[in-house]
């Protein structure tokens, strides 16, 4: 890579850092404190890749959980650039930097590429593989974008079964259109590396003493869904009398939301042992729903129901707001971070986010109306000669959040982290179409026919 485009892909990764610096420090979620002791400790998550910790320590040099986001940033940078300058050849670099400040400070792109999660990953794979499809790559911008898809697919659980899907369908679906067809290549590329991860997930969770396994929490996640979804109390009301269950004690008093089933003090699987202690009993009760025709019709509805719920959500997690949702002593973050990174102590505890002065209704209200105007501004725009190009740039996109939303309100649950960590890409998208089409408009004005 030459300096000029290393230096604008730099520039870059430090303007979409924006919500980390207005925050203070890095974003950090529930979840943040799992990751990062899973990289140190060498321990497998039960419910969780353990690639993002090893990416947090190695990415951190053990200094700084601003090295990992910086990476992130980095990566995302570098995507960015090549979309529009594949797409736009010859755009000046003054011009992508307020591309990239648009995306920033107008969509959610900032705030979860400033997270220590691996929530931003699921864009980054979303964009590698559209990116991929889309524009011809050769040398370095090639070799790259794969090594990147690869890494991000390692680092979340929802990229494994988002990326295998979205490679199968679309193979399927050319075996009738010739114009998803002549993509085969990359598409069976981006299967076999998908079936890659796969198999080193289940190395990692081996060499973890857990066993050749992609998750050891399938059986809680899956219970916990049917529980929100009303299907396991179904099942419980007409197998209880025959079976001799121990969540049939609980079977008038299910949670009522999936993450209550799987991390609450009092849940069921909570009062009976755990996860490991009830993975028999709960695998039995999946086998037998799942091979049982009359559960089909409801699981089916169910299913696409929860992806709609999940599709239409685009705020921050709300939870961020409550006023005690703070991360002080004894919650997972505070400890990680007091552990590994005790010199930023004092910087995460007087960060925004944990003094409660972010206004995140004004951010979600905000970004949410960039979306919606930017598609509406998109549509009045596009000219003809752009069509075909935004028709193959949407249906991927639209494939990939169906994929996401399907994937995440079916196997975790109905959460606006899980699909606004995505819905920026259409912003994205929207931008990038509107732009060229001003190019367009401004160089035929130019020229008149």
């Amino acid at each position: 890579m030459q300096l000029k485009p290393f230096l604008a892909v730099l520039v870059g990764a430090i303007i979409l850092m924006a919500f980390g610096f207005f925050d203070g420090y890095p974003i950090v979620t529930n979840d943040t404190g799992t990751y990062v002791n899973s990289g140190y400790n060498l321990i497998p998550p039960d419910d969780r890749p353990i690639f993002y910790g090893l990416f947090v320590r190695g990415a951190s040099l053990q200094m700084s959980l601003w090295l990992p986001v910086f990476f992130q940033s980095l990566m995302l940078s570098f995507l960015i650039r090549l979309f529009f300058i594949k797409g736009l050849p010859g755009i000046s670099n003054i011009r992508l930097a307020g591309i990239y400040m648009l995306i920033s400070v107008f969509t959610l792109a900032g705030w979860y590429v400033s997270q220590v999660t691996p929530d931003i990953f699921v864009s980054i794979t979303i964009l590698a593989v559209i990116i991929l499809l889309l524009f011809p790559l050769r040398g370095f911008e090639k070799a790259a974008t794969w090594v990147i898809l690869g890494v991000s697919i390692l680092m979340h659980s929802s990229n494994y079964v988002m990326a295998t899907g979205f490679a199968l369908l679309l193979l399927l679906l050319g075996l009738r259109f010739a114009s998803i067809r002549q993509h085969t290549r990359t598409l069976l590329a981006v299967l076999v590396l998908s079936i890659g991860s796969w198999l080193a997930l289940c190395t990692s969770n081996y060499l973890g003493n857990k066993g050749f396994t992609s998750s050891n929490a399938t059986h809680v996640f899956i219970l916990g869904k049917w529980s929100e979804n009303g299907i396991l109390q179904k099942y419980l009301n007409e197998s209880c009398t025959n079976q001799n269950y121990q969540i049939c004690r609980f079977k008038d008093s299910l949670p009522q939301v999936a993450w209550e089933f799987h991390w609450k003090a009092n849940s069921p699987v909570s009062q009976t042992g755990g996860w490991e202690a009830n993975k028999t009993e709960y695998n039995k009760i999946i086998k037998e729903v799942l091979s049982s025709p009359k559960y089909y019709p409801l699981l089916i509805f169910k299913s696409m129901e929860s992806a709609a719920r999940q599709g239409v959500l685009l705020n921050i997690d709300g939870s961020y707001s409550l006023p005690w949702m703070i991360f002080d002593a004894g919650t997972p973050p505070f400890e990680a971070i007091k552990e590994h990174y005790g010199h930023e102590l004092s910087e995460f505890s007087q960060s925004r986010q944990n003094v409660k002065t972010l206004n995140l209704e004004f951010i979600n209200n905000g970004t949410t109306l960039i979306l919606l105007g930017s598609l509406l501004v998109m549509l009045f725009l596009l000219p003809a000669t752009l069509k075909n190009e935004a028709y193959q740039a949407y249906f991927f996109l639209i494939l990939f959040l169906f994929l996401n939303a399907f994937i995440t309100s079916n196997l975790s649950s109905i959460n606006e982290r899980l699909n606004s960590r995505v819905m920026w890409l259409v912003s994205f998208i929207n931008f990038y179409f509107i732009y060229k089409s001003l190019i367009i408009k401004r160089n035929t004005q130019d020229c008149p026919v």
